[in-house]
C-alpha cells in the first residue's frame, strides 16, 4: 500500500515536473534581446534587489512535493512570511491529515507534530529540516523556496553573458561557481545552478510562471533538484496575497494541553 502511494505522489511529481518544463519551453523570452551594452554587473544585481525588497508579507497555499530515490511525499500547505525571515508553514497530507505546523526565524524555531503529540522549539541551529520534510533542505533554501526570490551570492563576478535571450551572472565564491540565468525585462532569476570546487554540480533551482503583484514578480513554481542526491523538492502555488496585514500571533503556535515540549 505505501509503495503505491508512493509510486503514486512519483507520478504526480513527474507530471508537474514535465508541466513545468512545457511552460517553460512556451514562454521563452521573445521581446527585445538584451543588450550588454547597456546593463552593467552592479546595475543588474540593482534591479534584482529592487524586486526583493518591494513585499513585506505573503499570504498563500499551496503544495510541497519532494522526491527522493526510494520514496515521493506530497502535501498541502498553508504558508504566512514576514519579511525578511519570519516563516509559518502549516503542513497537510493528501487526505487533510495533519503533518505539523512549523514557525521559524533565522534564530529560533517552533515544530509541532500533532501525530507525535510533540512542540519541538530551539535554535535554529539545533534543528534538522530533513526530519521534517524528508529531503535534505536548509532553512535558506526552504525560505527561498516558498518565495522564489534567490539572492546573488557576493564573490568575484565574471563578465555578463546573454545566453538563451537571458542575462547569464556567474559569482565566484570560496564555495564554487554560482550561475543565474535572469530576465532581461522583469529582472527576475528563471534559474541558478551551483558548482563545487571540483566543478560538480550540486543544486539546481528553477523558478517559472512568474505573476505579478504591484511591481513585485513572484514565480508560481519553484523547484530544487540536488543531482548528487538525486532529490527533488518542489513547490507550487495555488494562490496567494502579498501586503496584507499578517497578525504576528499566529506565528506563536497554539497547541493542546497534554502536549510534550522537547526543547531542542
Amino acid at each position: 500500500m505505501k509503495k503505491e502511494r508512493n509510486l503514486r505522489i512519483k507520478n504526480l511529481l513527474q507530471s508537474l515536473l514535465i508541466v513545468v518544463m512545457f511552460i517553460r519551453c512556451a514562454s521563452v523570452f521573445r521581446g527585445t534581446p538584451p543588450d550588454l551594452s547597456q546593463m552593467s554587473t552592479n546595475e543588474l544585481r540593482d534591479r534584482i534587489e529592487r524586486n526583493h525588497l518591494a513585499f513585506n508579507t505573503l499570504s498563500g497555499k499551496g503544495k510541497i512535493m519532494a522526491q527522493m530515490a526510494d520514496q515521493a511525499q506530497e502535501a498541502s500547505v498553508d504558508i504566512k512570511i514576514i519579511m525578511p525571515d519570519s516563516l509559518y508553514l502549516k503542513v497537510e497530507a493528501i487526505f487533510g491529515i495533519d503533518v505539523g505546523t512549523f514557525s521559524c526565524n533565522r534564530s529560533k524555531f517552533a515544530l509541532y507534530s500533532p501525530m507525535q503529540k510533540v512542540l519541538y522549539t530551539g535554535l535554529l541551529d539545533s534543528l534538522e529540516l530533513s526530519k521534517f520534510f524528508q529531503v535534505d533542505i536548509t532553512y535558506e533554501e526552504l525560505l527561498e523556496a516558498v518565495i522564489g526570490t534567490p539572492k546573488i551570492q557576493p564573490g568575484k563576478m565574471a563578465p555578463l553573458k546573454i545566453q538563451n535571450n537571458q542575462y547569464l551572472l556567474t559569482s565566484t565564491t570560496d564555495a564554487g561557481v554560482h550561475q543565474y540565468w535572469i530576465h532581461p525585462e522583469q529582472f527576475v532569476v528563471n534559474k541558478y545552478q551551483f558548482f563545487d570546487r571540483e566543478g560538480t554540480l550540486q543544486i539546481v533551482k528553477e523558478f517559472s510562471r512568474f505573476e505579478k503583484y504591484g511591481s513585485v514578480y513572484l514565480p508560481r513554481v519553484i523547484q530544487i533538484h540536488k543531482p548528487t542526491a538525486s532529490q527533488v523538492f518542489a513547490f507550487y502555488y495555488d494562490h496567494r496575497q502579498l501586503n496584507k496585514a499578517i497578525d504576528k500571533r499566529i506565528f506563536k503556535i497554539k497547541v493542546p494541553p497534554q502536549t510534550r515540549h522537547i526543547r531542542l
